[in-house]
């Protein structure tokens, strides 16, 4: 991993199996890769040097792995208190094909994961390959690791040195000059029929009116604008229920970018041909929106490009804050507005652009009753799991990750 700019460009960098050192950090992601043996200090694989392993000394290379990724994160961070979840974990190992996906191989790593990390090391998505070359040969391993963005002391620092990059009227000011050009300013309009039927003054935000129909240009304009050249020349991926892909299929096409959208078997046929026909590569991947994030996390790692967050991003939620600065400027004496709330990136730019400027007006968030990821993580507490079914507010279900 290398970085450039300030920000975030992968190179693969293969060495012996086993041997890691802490690489980049992006936003809440650390980045792990394998480098090196002759510039680390972390534990290699003895007396497992040959053509095969078993199964025992597999597993134990899959233990191995998940320690050096241990390592890393607290040589990095200064302590594995800052780790939110170990998202993904791939790698390569010395054996023959049959051990390759062995329970007890894969089992090597997720156990110690869980030794390591409680709660936070279940759910990584472990993927170890094989091969039969000799021993010594190099390998590649990556993972990557979920940092929380809560452990913040009062200057803003992130336990251990990661820190986050905050939401404010300036960083919306700062998206508003950005996406000017791009996505429309659209019109605040007064709907007659609503007005009547609630004994108020009811107004409309008419984001259908953006090139792709909808809000989503706004946030993936800001955030790709805030690229270097070569992350946008690495490519851009997303996951997504349709909408975000399609706007970021359109802004990619818009500056020349190659951009990957995962999206899964229950998203609408005319959104997947939207996004096709804009250039968009896509890739079905599961069937909910779990399963393709999951799947696009994956090819992230494995071809290297940019994760693109369809919400959970400061320069995503930045862009679509602006809306709240037009409605602010359109109604001074607004009283209340009504946002939907799916992952929470919409409501959270709107919010902060009106509570920064009209701090005595009140926000709602409108969510669909089931399957919807956010209401029912909000209800307990804390993100869970949600099952989808089929609905007319399909761009709003789907799980909330950790």
């Amino acid at each position: 991993m290398t970085e450039s700019g300030g920000r975030l460009s992968r190179t693969s960098v293969a060495v012996p199996a086993g041997c890691y050192l802490p690489v980049k950090r992006h936003g809440s992601l650390l980045f792990i890769s394998s480098v090196d043996a002759s510039t680390s200090d972390f534990e290699l694989p003895q007396g497992m040097v040959g053509d095969t392993f078993s199964v025992a000394e597999a597993r134990e290379h899959a233990a191995l792995c998940a320690r050096n990724i241990a390592a890393a994160i607290e040589r990095e961070t200064g302590s594995l208190d800052t780790v939110a979840g170990i998202v993904h974990i791939r790698g390569m190992i010395c054996c023959t094909p049959e051990f390759a996906e062995h329970p007890k191989v894969l089992d090597g790593c997720s156990e110690t994961l869980i030794e390591l990390f409680g709660e936070n090391g279940k759910h990584a998505r472990t993927v170890f390959g094989v091969t039969s070359l000799p021993g010594g040969t190099a390998v590649e391993v990556e993972a990557i690791v979920e940092l929380k963005q809560d452990r913040m002391d009062g200057a803003g620092q992130i336990v251990g040195g990661i820190r986050a990059k905050e939401i404010s009227l300036e960083t919306i000011r700062a998206a508003q000059r950005s996406i000017s050009g791009t996505a429309v300013r659209t019109p605040l309009v007064r709907s007659e029929s609503l007005s009547q039927l609630t004994g108020g003054n009811i107004y409309l935000k008419l984001e259908t009116l953006q090139p792709t129909g909808s809000f989503k240009v706004r946030g993936i304009t800001n955030k790709v604008s805030n690229l270097t050249e070569a992350e946008r020349e690495a490519g851009l991926i997303t996951v997504s229920s349709g909408n975000h892909g399609r706007a970021m299929a359109w802004i990619a096409r818009e500056l020349g970018v190659e951009a990957t959208i995962c999206l899964y078997s229950n998203v609408p046929a005319h959104k997947v041909d939207a996004i096709k026909r804009l250039g968009g590569r896509v890739e079905i991947c599961g069937e909910t929106y779990e399963e393709a994030e999951a799947g696009a996390r994956s090819l992230m790692v494995e071809r290297g490009l940019i994760w693109c967050d369809p919400f959970d991003d400061p320069d995503v939620i930045s862009g679509q804050g602006v809306i709240g600065l037009e409605i602010a400027d359109d109604l001074p004496d607004i009283d209340m507005v009504i946002v939907p709330l799916s992952g929470g990136g919409l409501f959270s730019g709107i919010a902060s652009a009106i509570k920064a400027v009209r701090p005595a007006a009140d926000l709602v968030g409108v969510a669909n009753r089931h399957g919807n990821g956010m209401l029912a993580s909000l209800e307990a507490g804390h993100p869970v799991p949600i099952d989808e079914h089929p609905s007319l507010a399909d761009c709003m279900a789907g799980t909330i990750s950790p």
